[in-house]
């Protein structure tokens, strides 16, 4: 099946994605149906004080399966430490992470 006629998610960056659903057709078999990437979002931290990882970044990925797969959430810091989790364990984690932040920066403009 020729790349350009998978359905890719909105995600996918085509130049790193793998995704071969032709593999599956006679029954699905493991570790042949590549996956779907998105490009890498580059975590960039050097404003801060504490030794920082210089190569950092996040992405995401879907397997290619006979059934819809999850979609993980990968953090990769110095090119092999790697986080993984599906997007919808994240979501939440984020959205705390998120919060906390603002909460903190609306304190500062109000204590300046």
């Amino acid at each position: 099946m020729p790349a350009d006629a998978i359905d890719h998610p909105a995600w996918c960056e085509q130049s790193r994605c793998t995704a071969d659903p032709s593999t599956q057709t006679a029954g699905y078999r493991p570790n042949l149906g590549g996956q779907h990437c998105s490009a890498d979002l580059p975590l960039d931290q050097r404003p801060g004080n504490w030794p920082i990882p210089p190569h950092a970044v996040a992405w995401l990925s879907q397997a290619v399966a006979l059934w819809r797969c999850s979609t993980y959430l990968h953090i990769t810091l110095d090119r092999h430490i790697e986080l993984a989790m599906p997007v919808a364990s994240a979501a939440p984690i984020l959205a705390g992470l998120s919060a906390l932040v603002i909460s903190a920066l609306n304190d500062a403009e109000m204590n300046q």
